[in-house]
């Protein structure tokens, strides 16, 4: 074979449970059609490979510790976790990588952006079916542009948010000290919006200070981000104190979430981690990877010129201080 244009060995970690049966034959099919890739399925933890991999595709339930008894590391040129969330990326694999590490984020934000939008909406302005008209034409409901939100984490889902509340909401608080908005506020809000990733400093940025320095009584709480940005007790506490009070957590620290321990609160509805899941998501997740991998190859001379491209999803470009946001 050429040197000038090597063949590239690829292997996928593990999928998760919402992609169904088909989508490595599926992913494997898309893939093979990279000219110079060969693609490996199902990397099973602990088994050793008798050749060096290249890329490595990864998900948020990929053990690392696992993956570096597997393969060589040292030897990778791609690393590609096509989720939104990489707390589970070891801080010092990113800082010691000789290769990109893509995250992808903009698969999956529309999605939980959408169910932010729809939580806040049902909540506030409910829509009852009706079998007679009703005569009276009454509608007890609140207009969004009456209420004040607080919007915690500016990034890819932040941002589609804001810029879809903002025309029905003129009073909009956005915390993100990564992103220029670091004053902490201190008015009383009618929602809290979680959209931050999970880091030293996010971890349980929600607790029992905060919720009753920030929300209101009757407040709304949607965390369709990251389990571990709630103190789960203090969460439990508040909405019992509060019983019009409102939340919805799509994330749980350990996951699957036991939903029976919180049976006897009314005021909160509980998903099973699928603000992200949508149908085309398969087919969103495999486009995606295609277009890193050949974006990848068409730049293997240059690699500085690949960084760029994607700037905005290398997570070596998202280390701050000890950790990564």
């Amino acid at each position: 074979m050429n040197n000038l244009y090597p063949t590239y060995k690829l292997v996928r970690t593990a999928v998760s449970t919402y992609q169904g049966p088909n989508f490595l034959n599926k992913e494997m099919e898309a893939l093979n059609t990279i000219d110079r890739l060969i693609h490996q399925g199902g990397l099973v933890a602990n088994s050793k490979l008798s050749d060096a991999c290249d890329i490595v595709i990864t998900t948020t339930n990929t053990d690392f510790l696992k993956l570096k008894k597997t393969v060589d590391l040292s030897n990778l040129k791609l690393l590609i976790q096509p989720n939104s969330g990489h707390d589970n990326i070891p801080k010092s694999l990113v800082e010691n990588a000789t290769f990109p590490v893509i995250v992808g984020n903009p698969i999956r934000a529309q999605a939980v952006a959408t169910y932010i939008l729809e939580a806040l909406i049902h909540h506030f302005c409910p829509i009852t079916k009706r079998s007679t008209w009703d005569k009276s034409r009454k509608w007890d409901r609140d207009l969004i542009d009456s209420k004040k939100i607080l919007l915690i984490g500016f990034g890819h889902i932040g941002q589609i948010v804001f810029n879809s509340l903002r025309p029905l909401n003129s009073n909009i608080y956005i915390y993100d000290p990564f992103k220029d908005y670091s004053h902490w506020p201190c008015n009383k809000f009618d929602a809290l919006i979680l959209c931050a990733s999970l880091n030293p400093s996010s971890h349980h940025i929600i607790n029992e200070q905060s919720l009753s320095h920030l929300l209101n009584p009757q407040a709304l709480i949607i965390n369709s981000a990251r389990g571990p940005l709630i103190d789960e007790q203090a969460l439990v506490r508040f909405l019992e104190a509060n019983p019009l009070s409102y939340a919805y957590c799509d994330v749980f620290k350990n996951e699957p979430y036991d939903f029976q321990k919180l049976k006897h609160l009314t005021n909160i509805c509980m998903t099973s981690h699928i603000a992200g899941v949508f149908n085309g998501i398969n087919d969103s997740i495999i486009n995606f990877e295609k277009q890193v991998i050949e974006k990848f190859i068409r730049f293997e001379r240059n690699l500085e010129q690949f960084k760029e491209f994607y700037a905005h999803l290398l997570l070596q470009n998202r280390l701050v201080d000890n950790y990564l946001i």
